[in-house]
């Protein structure tokens, strides 16, 4: 049997949102490379988890293709 279009869309729409997860999740991992690193010198375990969330943001930004 074949897929109508409409299955076809829902496809597409979740294929998206499994990507953009995907990039998420990378994003937080790479942020979390970086708070490791700043902990190693002088920075604190507690004041990098705060900014992680923005470290994340800034990474997925500059991710993006222009």
């Amino acid at each position: 049997m074949s897929k109508t279009a409409g299955e076809y869309a829902h496809a597409a729409s979740r294929a998206h949102r499994l990507n953009a997860e995907f990039e998420r999740a990378n994003a937080v991992a790479a942020a979390v490379t970086l708070i490791e690193a700043a902990v190693a010198g002088t920075s604190t375990l507690a004041s990098e988890l705060e900014n992680l969330s923005t470290y994340a943001d800034q990474i997925q930004e500059a991710l993006k293709v222009k």
